[in-house]
């Protein structure tokens, strides 16, 4: 999108011109006005569920099966619309550390020197690398042509039934699902309009390659 810039020429539409959202309240992402070729201007409002991981590549290829068809059969039931997400973050390995360090007070002088040893390793292995997790947002949205009022509270509901819907079948799966703070909502947001490299001290062409799928399997793993 071009915009007139002060010498007369177009120039580049900042960011904020590509960003759907206008606000955030309540916890929900209300868009901005959405002006129909028919019909009456409306806004998106959407609930943004944080998604936790259950690790299917370690189960048995029965249970695998099994997880799979019953996931099948749960998404089946979400006859709403609904997108899913997926970022990368880098990983947080503080828990990591805090069991190292109870397990090393527990732990004989030998195996305490080894834990030990461990955990100065990955703390010199992760401030090389890029260490980076997906992470799953679901985004359940539902339209509105007011932002007060019985029409908007209707809407909310609506929204925050079917975020409900969608937290309460997952569960039985065991995959943890809650509503995405406002802060992750926000980075969640910036992140996709603002990708940037991660602050490492590491050089410019590793920061990339850390970023870069290297064979056909990270790719399809990707």
């Amino acid at each position: 999108m071009l915009i007139p810039g002060r010498n007369g020429r177009r120039s580049p539409a900042s960011t904020q011109e590509h960003v759907p959202v206008a606000m955030m309240r309540d916890g929900l992402i209300i868009s901005r006005p959405i002006a129909p070729s028919r019909g009456v201007p409306y806004r998106i409002v959407a609930r943004v569920l944080r998604v936790g991981v259950q690790e299917i590549t370690r189960m048995s290829e029965d249970d695998r099966a099994d997880f799979l068809r019953r996931y099948a059969a749960v998404v089946s039931r979400w006859r709403f619309p609904y997108q899913i997400i997926v970022t990368r973050e880098r990983q947080d390995l503080d828990a990591f550390y805090r069991r190292l360090r109870r397990r090393a007070r527990e732990a004989r002088r030998r195996e305490r020197e080894i834990i030990e040893g461990l955990s100065g390793w990955m703390r010199r292995v992760t401030e090389q690398v890029n260490p980076q997790v997906p992470v799953y947002f679901i985004v359940v949205p539902h339209p509105t042509t007011a932002l007060e009022g019985e029409g908007y509270e209707k809407a909310v509901k609506e929204v925050e039934d079917r975020a409900r819907l969608i937290v309460n079948t997952l569960a039985p799966l065991g995959v943890p699902v809650a509503p995405a703070t406002e802060d992750e909502v926000i980075r969640m947001l910036y992140e996709m309009y603002h990708p940037r490299l991660p602050n490492l001290n590491t050089s410019p062409r590793s920061q990339v390659l850390s970023l870069m799928a290297r064979s056909r399997s990270e790719v399809e793993q990707r």
